[in-house]
């Protein structure tokens, strides 16, 4: 009969298994896209048929020979190439030096009843796959496509460039396209004096790291003007992009230099968005008048903002978001010598605001700015500018060289218990330095149980002991708890420079077996026993009650 027992507690835990799985999920699908509708234009070039060249002996027979690159170069040009096929002028996998110039290419796209369902990095439904001039693995440095216009009725690709390493595209119209420009895979390429308006998307640049974006005309597209992504080390400079959705998109890039260029009157979001953006350079910018703020940054980090003029935009000059998604947090961006000029919906409105994690402000104007004191900027950073300008800002201007923005060391780490039992206190300490000194050091902490379901986080301030080495003391707290905790240190600089360091534990079901989860810095993790477990554990000893009696009756 023992049988029965061993029998029911199998079918049981095979029962709770099985129903680990019934766990739902959601997908977020992006929105459908929309394009201008437009109607073409003629020219008096030469009629000719769509071209489709995919070998160097292909680009010899179509081409005529001269002024494209060394010694005795290729040259498509002169062309009108208006067709119903998918393209206009495609070119891949050659070796030689060629140049298409002065072509005009209007693709116009058969009938479609609906869109593919495949989503592009941008978060649009991803057009058919119509093109003006693609180029595609072509050999580095051998490419250039200038003086032409293209335009597919607003579904497709103006020019695409794809695996085609240092690319020339210069002086191109693109216009009526879901894509005016679009490179991708082509690092180093040059995207100059380019105008690309009243498409989806003017210019796009992904997995493309070093292109040089110059001088390039954006406008009226509703998506974004320009956006870049995953393609650090790249020059966004000396362009116009205005009344777009966005002004410029920087997306998971590193390292990226936007300077001397017009992002305003963006009808729907931000002249310049930054989304998981790190160490990169915004300066000499003019941003002004649109729909939301003029510089926002979300998960972006270590920026530098500087010498633009940032006014009358209806949200916020600038807003440092504070999203923590995939470990990147907002956090240690400096905004210096801006002029910020009438932002907000009214007189009343801030200017800025920081929900992010110590980003520091100085020497910027504030037209709001009453003369006395330190300027503060509102949200949840608790950010300010102690050094707010009484004129605007002069561009150029450096901080002083002996300007702390260094924020406070913190290492060694520990808890004592390392795995804490449910009766135990746990001492947490850690080793802290600056060289202006410390001012304070709070460790914060939020105790998630099943049954307690959430507690207010609390606050305690740690002790200086020895040798630069800070305590705090905590607990003990109930069985089935995880205990999620922050050290903050606050410098003791003019701009109080802040560090912080995240960490867990969890007091599990048998105390005397725990087991501790860690996490990495700027990152929570979950409790390690899930808590519809917990909820059912009465449950299964009534379940084994019932097959002992069962089993006993049997017996007699």
């Amino acid at each position: 009969m023992k049988r029965i027992m061993v029998m029911g507690v199998f079918l049981l835990l095979g029962s709770l298994f099985l129903a680990s799985f019934f766990v739902s999920g959601y997908v977020l699908r992006p929105p459908k896209w929309s394009h201008p509708q437009k109607s073409a234009y003629s020219n008096d070039l030469t009629p000719h048929e769509p071209i489709s060249i995919t070998s160097d002996t292909e680009l010899a027979a179509v081409a005529a020979r001269g002024l494209g690159t060394e010694k005795d170069p290729f040259i498509l040009e002169g062309w009108n190439i208006t067709t119903v096929e998918t393209h206009g002028i495609a070119i891949s996998r050659t070796s030689k030096h060629f140049v298409i110039q002065n072509c005009w290419i209007l693709v116009i796209y058969k009938q479609i009843t609906s869109l593919p369902e495949a989503s592009t990095p941008y978060g649009e439904e991803y057009p058919p796959v119509y093109y003006g001039i693609q180029i595609k693995n072509t050999t580095n440095g051998t490419t250039t496509v200038q003086n032409n216009s293209c335009q597919t009725q607003g579904i497709g690709f103006g020019i695409i460039i794809w695996e085609a390493v240092s690319t020339f595209v210069t002086n191109n119209s693109c216009f009526n396209n879901h894509y005016g420009i679009n490179v991708g895979y082509s690092p180093s390429s040059i995207i100059s004096n380019n105008t690309c308006n009243q498409n989806g998307i003017g210019i796009v640049i992904t997995n493309s790291r070093s292109c040089h974006i110059s001088h390039n005309v954006c406008n009226s597209n509703p998506l974004y003007g320009i956006t870049t992504s995953f393609s650090g080390f790249s020059i966004v400079v000396n362009n116009t992009s205005n009344r777009n959705g966005i002004g410029l998109y920087v997306y998971y890039c590193a390292f990226i230099v936007v300077a001397n260029s017009t992002f305003n009157n963006q009808t729907t979001r931000h002249g310049i968005f930054l989304e998981h953006a790190t160490k990169c350079l915004v300066a000499n910018n003019t941003l002004s008048q649109n729909d939301e703020d003029g510089i926002h940054l979300s998960g972006s980090s270590s920026n530098t903002i500087c010498w633009n003029l940032i006014q009358k935009n209806y949200l916020y000059g600038i807003q440092i978001a504070g999203l923590e998604k995939h470990g990147d947090l907002c956090q240690n961006n400096l905004v210096h010598h801006n002029t910020f000029i009438e932002n907000g919906a009214s007189a009343s409105s801030p200017q800025a605001y920081d929900k992010g994690f110590n980003s520091r402000y100085g020497w910027n104007y504030w037209s709001d700015y009453d003369g006395i004191g330190i300027y503060s900027i509102p949200g949840t950073a608790v950010a300010f500018d102690p050094h707010p300008l009484l004129q605007f800002a002069v561009s150029g201007s450096s901080i002083p060289i002996e300007t702390d923005l260094v924020a406070p060391n913190i290492i060694n780490v520990t808890r004592n218990p390392f795995s804490p039992a449910a009766e135990d206190k746990c001492i947490i300490s850690a080793t802290i330095t600056d060289e202006s000194g410390i001012s304070n050091v709070f460790l914060h902490y939020q105790v998630i149980n099943e049954e307690i379901l959430l507690s207010n986080e609390e606050t305690l301030e740690m002790n200086l002991t020895s040798d630069n080495r800070y305590q705090g003391i905590i607990g003990p707290f109930p069985t089935g708890s995880e205990i999620c905790y922050t050290i903050l240190t606050i410098d003791s600089s003019e701009f109080q420079n802040k560090a912080r360091v995240k960490d867990s534990y969890s007091i599990e079901l048998f105390a005397n077996s725990t087991t501790t989860s860690m996490t990495t810095s700027h990152s929570i993790s979950s409790a390690s026993s899930p808590g519809w477990l917990l909820l059912l554990f009465p449950f299964f000893c009534t379940f084994l009650v019932f097959l002992r009696r069962l089993n006993e009756k049997l017996d007699s």
